[in-house]
Formats: structure tokens, C-alpha cells, sequence
């Protein structure tokens, strides 16, 4: 009866503290084991009236728990006080039952005490056994909320995979990341086996540190065989600074980047100009424009430069008759003065090309819609990007508006709307548009999918390598500088 209130009340505990803190639940179960010792004294105390002095009783208690933890019967004394405990039963059966609830007290006990005070020591133990035994590291470097997404990631695709985390917070000792991968120092690349496959991500939010690290690994590459890298850095930095890490098989993307090639994957520009009637098809000949491709960017910030430069990258189409340039634009922002000089100081291309029209206005204006009026019906693809979220749909439910009023019935351009934050509502009114696509940007960039399989990256790798053998010419994929690897992942692009 004693024994079998016990795992009653030790399985309730258990089962109501699962997956809570170590301390809590250890707190829990040392509570319970200190109760019932109490309840034992009680009873004993009860049970053999006179016989037993609180001292004695007392000591018969410790006694419990000392037989569990020497693992032995008790004593010829201590069976004879059992005999208070006559209210539960024959004195034998009662004392094996006071040694089996000693047993598990301590053990409980001990196991409580260890995971609240040396999980997180014992979890670095095991990781660090299991990255000295790993064939492949991956590392990640960066703040714990970004890493964690990662490694939660990763760990989805390969559990028993050795990850190893460089934090440039701090981390509070209930923190669950002591219990999901090895934490290392900055020293880490020197302690690194020259056979070992290591790949890195740099997550920081500062471009400034992930270069820096970009330039420890390319001195780190010399010595190690096998030695990846992916960075994130700003659209600016990637496109208009090349970066040059001869010794680093590296990936160098922006968070626009990522959201962005993610859209044209989901919607190519083929599709766009075959639907709006543009792509002929010859038999046995090259596909070809009728016409250029033309879109409409409002808000020119970082997301819709990146979106331009990504579609003027991707959509290289040969025109009827000759001519180079197969996409046009319109751009619009009530800011322009500043972000169009910035633009054509950085891509002095499309100065001398005159393919796009800069419009310096709000999109509550008269000239706004004039401007959009002059364009039509030519635009295919309107791409929304202000930076605020309830302005950006606000704008598309008003384009919507406007298109429907100028009676251009066969006219069915594609709307982008980009989403800064969740908008549930905003959304509903803009799912009932058959021509809005929307694009959130606030969704989740640190995945296995974004980040470590890359599956456009690795296929323009594999392309350049044949490429290479065939021609015994060209350089190796690692040293490629960023600007022909961009220019090589646009072209699997297209001839997916």
C-alpha cells in the first residue's frame, strides 16, 4: 500500500512537470519525497505509540533513505520499529516496501539534482563528443533568437546532426539552447581538424562583423580542406561590392535576396510574359518578345530595388527584331530624388539605357494615376513594396480600382502586395482580388530550405563544374566572385 501510493503520487508529479524547467521539476519531486518521508514519520509515530520515542522515529526515516542509498536491508532495529507500521499490513511485506520507497527516493532525488544542476554541463559533454565524431560541422554564428530558428531547422532534416552555435549574446542558464547544440568562442576555426567538412553561417545582422568573418575563413581556408560559408549581408554590399574569398566556398545572400528569388521561383517571368501574350514560339526557334517586358515598382526601397535588379537578372529575353533591352520600368516613390541617384551612381547601366521612367510623387496624387494612365495597358506586373504594410494595400485596393475604371476588360496585370507584418484582415480583402499576389516578408528566412540545401545554388554549382571539365577551362565554383555566381544561378533559373 505505501509502495503503491508512492509511484501513484511520483508518476502524477512526473507526468504534470513534463516538459517543464529541470529546476522546477526536480524542486517538485524533492518536495514530494521530503512530504512522504513526513507522512511516513507520522504514520510510524501513529502506529507504534509509546514504542517510539520522535528521535527514534526520526532516525528510522533517515534510515529509509540511507538503505536506498547503500543499497541494503535494514537493520535488525529498524525492522522491529516497523512494527509500527502494523495499520498497513504484515511488518515484513511493510519493511520491503519502506526499502523500495527509500531506493526510489534517493535515485529520484539524485536524478532531479543532476538535470537541475548539471543538464546543461552534461548536454555540452555529449555534443562535444558528438562533434569530435562528426564527419561534418555545422556552425552558426549570430544572435541566439536567429540561430535557433536554424538549428531548429536543420535539426528537422538531420536530427543527429553535430551543430555547434558562436553566440554573440548572452545566454541565461535556463536558456533551452544548452540542450541543443555545442556552444563554442570565436577560437573555434583554429581548433578545427584540416579533414573535417565545416560549414558556416554567418547570421549576424551587422554586415560589418560578417565580414570580418568572411576574411577570418578565407585566411582559415588555406589550411582546411573543406570549408563552406554562407553569409548574409545587404543587397547593396552583394551587388555593388564583389567580395572576393578564394579559400571559402562561399553563399552570399540578403534577406531581400532570399524573399525575392522565393517569388520568381513561385511566379517566373516567363510565365508572366506568356500569359500576358509577349512569348512567341517559333517552331524550331528561339522564344522570343514582341515586346519588352514592362513593370511598375512602387516604393523604391531596398525590396524593390531588389526585386527590379532580381527580374532584370532573370527575365534576358531576345526581342522581334533585335534590340538588347527586354524589360522597361516605372518607378514610382515619393522619396526619388535621393534613392534614384543612388541607384543610377551604382548602376550607371541604366542611365545610358533610358529603360527606366523615375516618377517623384506620392501614390495619393492626381499625377500618380496619370503617370500609371500614360503606361497602360503595357505594364504587366504592378510590385507593391512601401514599407508599410497597411499602405501597401491600401494602394493595391485603389490600383484595382482604377483598372477597373478605365474599361480595359482583356487588361489583367499581376498585383504584388508586400507583406511587412501579419495583416489578417488585409489579407482576406485581398484574396478575394484574382489578380493580387502577395509576398510576406515577414516570414521565416533562417530554414534548411533558404540556407543549407539551396537547390538553385547547388544545381548552378553542378552546371559550372561540367562546364569546367568540358572546356578545361574556367575557374572553380569557390573561386567565382559574386558576381558571375549570381549571374550563373539566373541562368538555371531560366532554363528551369
Amino acid at each position: 500500500m505505501l509502495l503503491i501510493v508512492y509511484l501513484v503520487l511520483l508518476a502524477a508529479v512526473v507526468f504534470l512537470t513534463a516538459g517543464k524547467e529541470n529546476v522546477l521539476r526536480g524542486s517538485a519531486i524533492f518536495a514530494l519525497n521530503t512530504v512522504y518521508a513526513v507522512f511516513l514519520l507520522l504514520c510510524l509515530q501513529i502506529g507504534a505509540g509509546n514504542f517510539a520515542s520522535p528521535g527514534l522515529a526520526m532516525k528510522a526515516v533517515f534510515q529509509i533513505l540511507a538503505s536506498g542509498v547503500k543499497l541494503q536491508v535494514f537493520t535488525d532495529g529498524f525492522s522491529a520499529l516497523s512494527a509500527g507500521f502494523w495499520i498497513f499490513g504484515d511488518p515484513d511485506w511493510v519493511s520491503f516496501q519502506l526499502f523500495a520507497i527509500g531506493i526510489l527516493m534517493s535515485l529520484y532525488t539524485a536524478s532531479a539534482v543532476i538535470r537541475a544542476f548539471l543538464s546543461r554541463q552534461l548536454h555540452q559533454i555529449f555534443f562535444r563528443f558528438r562533434s569530435f565524431r562528426a564527419k561534418q560541422e555545422y556552425v552558426l554564428v549570430g544572435y541566439s533568437g536567429d540561430c535557433e530558428k536554424l538549428l531548429d531547422s536543420i535539426r528537422k532534416k538531420e536530427e543527429k546532426a553535430s551543430i555547434s552555435l558562436v553566440l554573440k549574446d548572452k545566454l541565461d542558464n535556463a536558456s533551452p539552447l544548452y540542450r541543443k547544440a555545442l556552444l563554442l568562442d570565436e577560437t573555434f576555426l583554429k581548433k578545427l581538424r584540416p579533414e573535417k567538412s565545416c560549414q558556416v553561417f554567418l547570421l549576424s545582422p551587422n554586415d560589418k562583423d560578417n565580414i570580418t568573418w568572411l576574411r577570418r575563413l578565407n585566411e582559415e581556408g588555406k589550411r582546411l580542406q573543406e570549408l563552406y560559408a554562407t553569409a548574409l549581408l545587404d543587397s547593396e554590399i552583394i551587388r555593388f561590392r564583389d567580395i572576393q574569398t578564394e579559400n571559402v566556398d562561399d553563399y552570399i545572400v540578403s534577406r531581400e535576396q532570399i524573399l525575392v528569388n522565393g517569388f520568381l521561383n513561385a511566379h517566373p517571368p516567363v510565365e508572366l510574359v506568356e500569359r500576358s501574350g509577349l512569348l512567341s514560339r517559333p517552331e524550331k526557334r528561339a522564344a522570343f518578345l514582341t515586346a519588352p517586358m514592362a513593370v511598375c515598382v512602387i516604393g523604391f526601397g531596398g525590396m524593390g530595388r531588389e526585386y527590379f535588379l532580381s527580374l532584370y537578372e532573370n527575365s534576358a529575353f531576345l526581342l522581334e527584331g533585335g534590340g538588347e533591352e527586354s524589360l522597361h520600368a516605372l518607378v514610382i516613390d515619393e522619396h526619388l530624388y535621393t534613392k534614384k541617384e543612388e541607384f543610377l551612381t551604382e548602376a550607371p547601366h541604366f542611365a545610358r539605357t533610358g529603360t527606366v521612367e523615375f516618377c517623384n510623387t506620392s501614390i495619393h496624387t492626381w499625377e500618380y494615376f496619370q503617370t500609371i494612365r500614360k503606361y497602360l495597358p503595357h505594364i504587366q506586373q504592378f510590385f507593391i513594396c512601401t514599407g508599410d504594410t497597411g499602405l501597401n494595400i491600401k494602394t493595391a485596393m485603389k490600383l484595382t480600382r482604377f483598372l477597373q475604371n478605365e474599361h480595359l476588360y482583356q487588361y489583367r496585370p499581376d498585383i504584388v502586395v508586400c507583406l511587412d507584418e501579419p495583416d489578417v484582415n488585409g489579407e482576406l480583402l485581398l484574396a478575394e482580388q484574382a489578380s493580387i499576389l502577395t509576398l510576406p516578408l515577414y516570414e521565416d528566412i533562417y530554414t534548411w530550405e533558404a540556407l543549407v540545401e539551396r537547390s538553385l545554388d547547388q544545381e548552378a554549382r553542378r552546371r559550372n563544374e561540367i562546364y569546367r571539365r568540358s572546356n578545361m577551362s574556367g575557374e572553380e565554383w569557390k573561386r567565382l566572385s559574386t558576381f558571375v555566381k549570381n549571374s550563373n544561378r539566373a541562368v538555371i533559373r531560366d532554363l528551369d
